[in-house]
């Protein structure tokens, strides 16, 4: 989802994720099916608000599938996560997926 956001902030409109949790996640928040509970969903709502009037597309790509950009779109996720977990504020939980993520 950070990665996602931060595709947004860059200036991306169209955002394709090999995560289906993040990829539904991001569409609900956006379209205000639901709320913000956490910094991630928060950032992921500030992202998509910041392109008022603007199409967001979201897609799913299965992962490992040879989508052309897929080892850049991941480095660059990869990134926004450990931008994320440094930029955040260290009382917030964050979800174990990015607890558990070592960097790389």
């Amino acid at each position: 989802m950070i990665g996602i956001a931060g595709a947004w902030e860059e200036g991306y409109t169209a955002v394709a994720s090999d995560s289906q949790a993040a990829t539904k996640r991001c569409v609900n928040l956006t379209t205000g099916a639901q709320g913000g509970r956490s910094w991630i969903d928060e950032r992921v709502i500030e992202a998509a608000g910041k392109k008022k009037g603007v199409k967001l597309k979201m897609a799913w790509v299965k992962g490992y599938s040879g989508a052309a950009g897929n080892e850049m779109a991941d480095k660059r996720a990869k990134g926004k996560v450990a931008e994320g977990i440094w930029n955040s504020d260290p009382s917030l939980a964050a979800p174990a997926g990015i607890r558990q993520w070592q960097g790389g």
